[in-house]
């Protein structure tokens, strides 16, 4: 038997569950909770199951939410002789999860562009034909091996782009605004100390705007080993198959908008957080409210207009309408502009255009009849709804934008019910495909392939629309099902998984390290999160987080190198949990 649970521990609020395992079913099975002094609580226990893809065990959820006494426990499960108990964890009367958002504050802090990569990136020129100098500087290293930063990256894919160098400041100017209209207690410093990490996004976002157009794509890292920087302004193939062994892409003539970006790929965010920057005083950013304002306006007035020409395949899909959506969601918000509002209900519009109804509630298609699925940011669709929603002064409108993401939520929900309640997705392998799979972690055959890994930043990106909808819908037995589904996929990261690995380093017990080529150079940082947990590199079923370096794997980045995603949908999660 052994027992897995979060590691970090919970507030008195929290749902509070774990996950027992076992080799075969038991039949005198008796859990329960023993405080530090002694007490003992009882620990109800769920119906035995099994993930037959992940193992042959078996496994007993555990839900011990009625205990709420502020102090340090321990879960204990007996099976006639045969004993097993966790660590000590503790149960908070509500500074854990302040504690949390300082610590993913604390690890943006410490991956900002500085030294030497800062003095090389304050003037860059261009990789390929482009001329120019220009000043970069800014942002945050893109993850453990990669000093690079990157508004995104798999823009050949379309339906993959990740957001990455800006989505700290997105979620950062998000909780921090949180903060002071719920009057947060205790949360005065942190509120300013997260505006920092905001507007060091924001000023990025201005040095990465060319005027007439939208925003640059990437800092390429350049040699990390090299005594001298050789950083350059990177492009994309717009060509690019995915597939290595398909060289056709480098014929590809790269012109300007090769070094920019479209609403999908990084412009849409962009816009978003320059227009949050103008509406909060800009106490720590280099420049005026006013000039984020009018950098915002210019920028989405080009990709309203041209945004086709800024993307790899030419034709909007279901991610350039909500990342839209979040643009002119935040320009409403700043300036209560007619326009901006008429802007948000179009590509609201366009939202539903991909809605498909499934077997309980909707989901949503990616592009024609490929179901959306994403590897780090697929609650992102559903925040954008409500936030919208939240803005929209029409309550029509405003409903109807709320009931989108409620019946995707329910889809996600009624997906998603193994003991660890990981959340699941629903995908076709071929367009053509008549039946529908649903999965735990990103297929290795997609459009991306060779490149797939953990995906923490999905599971914290869900759990973050799941607590955002919590707080919005009425009915009382959906925010039941989304607190205990959001605090599920929190627990995962932090230490309730079947490899009893806090995925966050410096905290919790069994942190896995990254290596490289027989090398530790790249060291993992406190605070920042790993890849995670993924299907087997053999067949693509089952679990894997390869610890230790093994005759088949030198370099294990798909699971142990940390990535700024992770970490920002981590900190909005947290974020909405703060009382």
């Amino acid at each position: 038997m052994k027992i897995y649970s979060n590691h970090i521990g919970f507030e008195q609020s929290d749902r509070k569950t774990a996950v027992l395992e076992a080799e075969q079913e038991l039949q005198e099975l008796k859990v329960y909770l023993c405080s530090e002094e002694g007490k003992q609580f009882p620990v109800r226990t769920g119906k035995c199951e099994r993930i037959e893809e992940w193992s042959d065990h078996y496994y007993y959820p555990l839900d011990f939410s009625q205990v709420t006494e502020p102090g340090n426990y321990r879960l204990i499960a007996e099976n006639g002789e045969e004993k097993t108990f966790t660590e000590l964890f503790p149960v908070t009367d509500y500074y854990l999860n302040m504690q949390m958002v300082n610590a993913s504050r604390a690890y943006f802090k410490g991956e900002r562009d500085s030294g030497e990569w800062l003095k090389a990136d304050k003037a860059l020129s261009f990789d390929g034909p482009r001329e120019g100098i220009r000043d970069l500087h800014g942002g945050w290293y893109d993850a453990t091996g990669d000093f690079g930063i990157h508004l995104t990256q798999l823009s050949h894919t379309g339906i993959y782009n990740p957001m990455q160098s800006l989505l700290p400041s997105y979620v950062c100017f998000a909780v921090a605004d949180r903060i002071e209209k719920e009057k947060l207690r205790d949360c005065r410093i942190l509120k300013k100390e997260l505006l920092d990490e905001a507007y060091w996004g924001a000023d990025l976002a201005m040095r990465l705007y060319c005027e007439g157009g939208s925003f640059l794509r990437s800092v390429d890292r350049g040699e990390a080993f090299s005594e001298k920087q050789h950083r350059k302004i990177d492009y994309e193939y717009f060509h690019f198959s995915g597939h290595e062994e398909d060289q056709s892409y480098l014929q590809e003539t790269i012109e300007d908008k090769n070094y920019e970006t479209g609403l999908r790929s990084g412009s849409g965010l962009a816009v978003a957080v320059l227009a949050q920057a103008a509406g909060h005083g800009s106490a720590s950013g280099e420049y005026t409210c006013s000039e984020y304002l009018e950098t915002a306006r210019k920028a989405f007035r080009y990709l309203m207009e041209k945004n086709e020409q800024q993307i790899s395949d030419g034709r909007w899909n279901f991610l350039d309408w909500y990342l839209g959506l979040t643009a002119a969601t935040e320009l409403y918000a700043v300036t209560e502009d007619e326009d901006y509002l008429q802007a948000c209900r179009y590509l609201e519009k366009g939202m539903e255009r991909y809605l498909v109804e499934m077997k309980e509630g909707s989901w949503f298609l990616a592009e024609r009849e490929q179901l959306y699925f994403h590897p780090s940011d697929e609650g992102l669709p559903l925040i954008a709804l409500m936030r919208y929603g939240q803005v929209e002064p029409d309550p029509e409108k405003k409903k109807r934008a709320l009931t989108m993401a409620e019946d995707a939520m329910r889809h996600v929900l009624s997906i998603s019910k193994s003991p660890f309640g990981y959340a699941a997705f629903t995908w076709k392998k071929r367009v053509e495909d008549r039946e529908e799979e649903n999965r735990f972690f990103f297929p290795h055959d997609t459009k991306a392939a060779p490149w797939w890994q953990g995906e923490n930043a999905r599971i914290a990106s869900l759990a973050s629309a799941a607590l955002f909808l919590s707080k919005l819908t009425e009915e009382e037995e959906l925010v039941e099902e989304l607190v205990l589904f959001a605090q599920k996929q929190l627990d995962w990261i932090m230490g309730c998984n079947p490899f009893d690995s806090c995925m966050i380093d410096g905290y919790g017990r069994n942190n896995i390290r990254y290596f490289f080529k027989g090398q530790y150079d790249f060291m993992n940082s406190p605070g920042g999160i790993c890849n995670g947990i993924t299907a087997r590199s053999s067949d693509d079923r089952g679990l894997e987080f390869v610890m230790k370096p093994t005759k088949d794997c030198d370099d294990n980045w798909r699971w142990a190198e940390q990535w700024i995603p992770h970490v920002a949908w981590y900190l909005y999660a947290e974020g909405l949990k703060l009382l």
